[in-house]
């Protein structure tokens, strides 16, 4: 599993009703976009910091606003990123929005579980932890799964309709 990737309903529409304005409202548009982006990645660094879910700080680092020429595509480049967006086992929690993308991480596993225990065992030792408590550690979490730690999503589905009304306010003032 890379990272997280969607579509959005519509997105093939829009950009080709950008691709038909004038080449200065396009950039504007697209500026619009990036700009958003920005926000909604600000937003998801900091539900990361507050929830506490940095560890050694490969999610807040691989979770990004990358520029593109159509606008911006937000990005969480680690593996076990869908895995804390939803939580596992029985505590899975997903929005109604994104439950067929979600649905796609089902089942997804990466390693042993004796290498799941060595990795219990360095973030045990790291967070202070009696590291030889790791196997039972590792045994409970895939028994009673892991609550879900939404930072991803939250804030794109929160300011989805500001981006709708940034891309109106652009394109009215044609």
């Amino acid at each position: 599993m890379a990272q997280f990737t969607f579509k959005i309903e519509g997105l093939d529409k829009l950009k080709a009703r950008i691709k038909e304005l004038p080449k200065d409202v396009q950039e504007e548009v697209v500026g619009e976009i990036q700009a958003w982006g920005n926000e909604v990645n600000a937003a998801q660094l900091a539900n990361i910091s507050q929830q506490k879910i940095q560890d050694l700080g490969a999610l807040q680092q691989n979770t990004k606003a990358v520029p593109n020429p159509d606008g911006v595509e937000l990005i969480s480049n680690v593996y076990y990123a869908p895995f804390i967006e939803f939580g596992t086992g029985a505590k899975v929690k997903v929005p109604a929005e994104v439950s067929n993308y979600a649905a796609s991480f089902r089942g997804q596993k990466r390693g042993s579980f004796a290498q799941f225990v060595i990795k219990m065992r360095d973030w045990l030792k790291r967070n202070g932890y009696n590291e030889k408590l790791a196997f039972i550690a590792a045994l409970n979490k895939i028994k009673n799964g892991s609550e879900p730690r939404p930072y991803f999503f939250d804030p794109y589905l929160k300011k989805r309709r500001q981006l709708i009304d940034r891309i109106k306010k652009v394109i009215s003032d044609i």
